[in-house]
């Protein structure tokens, strides 16, 4: 793989990550979810931005790794799988928020 497509792989993977970061702050403060990694969960009690930057530094050392391996096959192939994962993430995130937030809006009469 060329190191162009292994960068925008990793950059889309960073997005994931915030993506997944930003709805599980929004879905923890409406007290419909909680943070399933107690890791994160640890950090999410000390304060959004905590956890933000926590999530967005985890995984920004997981894609130097990667990065630094990107000419190894099994590098290119974590890399596909944990956009997979974040990208799964993405569509349950959504899909479920786009349940919450018409549950959340007032009804019309």
């Amino acid at each position: 793989m060329e190191a162009t497509t292994f960068a925008v792989l990793l950059f889309g993977l960073t997005v994931l990550n915030a993506l997944d970061a930003v709805m599980t702050m929004w879905a923890v403060r409406l007290g419909v979810a909680t943070e399933a990694n107690p890791i994160m969960a640890a950090a999410l009690s000390l304060g959004e931005p905590v956890f933000f930057v926590a999530k967005m530094t985890v995984v920004g050392a997981g894609c130097a790794v990667l990065w630094a391996a990107r000419r190894h096959r099994i590098a290119q192939i974590g890399a596909w799988l944990c956009v997979a994962v974040y990208f799964a993430l993405a569509v349950v995130h959504i899909w479920t928020g786009a349940f919450i937030a018409e549950a959340l809006s007032p009804i019309a009469t």
